[in-house]
C-alpha cells in the first residue's frame, strides 16, 4: 500500500508495532512510516525495536527507551489505524514465523488462529495468549478500541479464517482485501 501513496493531508504518522526481523528491509514498518510521513509532510514516530521479544521483562525495558516511549505515547492520539491480519501458519504471520515450533504448537492448542498487531486471537476474536501479548511491542487492542477509524488489511485465501476472527473483535470499521478473502467471508 505504501508505495502507492502519492498524496495525503498533512498528518503525523505513528508506527503501531515493532518490526519483524524476518521481512526484507524495504517493506518493514519503519520504512512504511517514514515514507508515509514524507508523503504527508508530517512528523514520523517510528519504533526502532522488534515486534516480539524473548520475554515480558525485555519488552517492558524496551518500551521505556526514549524513542520507543515517545512513539508509544502517541498511540492515544491516533485517529486512523491500518492493521494487517496474520493467520497462524508459516509465512502467514510475522509472530508465528518468529516463534519456536514448540511455542507455535502450544498457542495453536490454546486456539490461536489469527494475529493482529502481534496479539494472538482465537476464532471468536478473543486474545488467547496474554503471555505472548506481554512480549510484544505494539498497540494494545484496548488502545485500538479508542481509535475512530481502524482499517483491516487482509489478503490471500489462507488468511480468510484469520480475517473472520479479526473482524469478530469489533475493532474494525473498514477492510481492504482481495476477492479470495471476500468470497470466503461472504460464504
Amino acid at each position: 500500500m505504501c508505495p502507492e501513496l502519492t498524496a495525503l493531508p498533512r498528518c503525523t504518522v505513528v508506527q503501531l508495532s515493532g518490526v519483524a526481523p524476518l521481512r526484507p528491509i524495504d517493506v518493514n514498518a519503519v520504512e512504511a512510516v517514514r515514507r508515509t510521513a514524507f508523503v504527508a509532510r508530517g512528523v514520523a514516530y517510528p519504533i526502532y525495536a522488534p515486534l516480539l521479544l524473548p520475554d515480558g521483562a525485555a519488552a517492558r525495558m524496551l518500551r521505556q527507551q526514549p524513542g520507543i516511549a515517545e512513539a508509544i505515547g502517541q498511540f492515544n492520539r491516533v485517529t486512523k489505524a491500518v492493521i494487517t491480519v496474520g493467520a497462524w501458519g508459516p509465512g502467514l504471520s510475522t509472530v508465528y514465523d518468529a516463534l519456536s515450533e514448540r511455542e507455535r504448537r502450544r498457542y495453536r492448542r490454546q486456539g490461536g488462529c489469527a494475529e493482529i498487531a502481534g496479539h494472538l486471537l482465537d476464532a471468536e476474536g478473543r486474545i488467547v495468549a496474554p503471555q505472548l501479548s506481554e512480549r510484544i511491542i505494539a498497540v494494545g487492542l484496548e488502545e485500538l478500541r479508542q481509535v475512530p477509524d481502524v482499517i483491516l488489511l487482509a489478503d490471500g485465501a489462507k488468511r480468510a479464517a484469520a480475517t473472520s476472527a479479526a473482524l469478530k473483535t469489533g475493532l474494525f470499521n473498514g477492510i481492504v482485501t482481495d476477492a479470495s478473502v471476500a468470497e470466503k467471508l461472504l460464504a
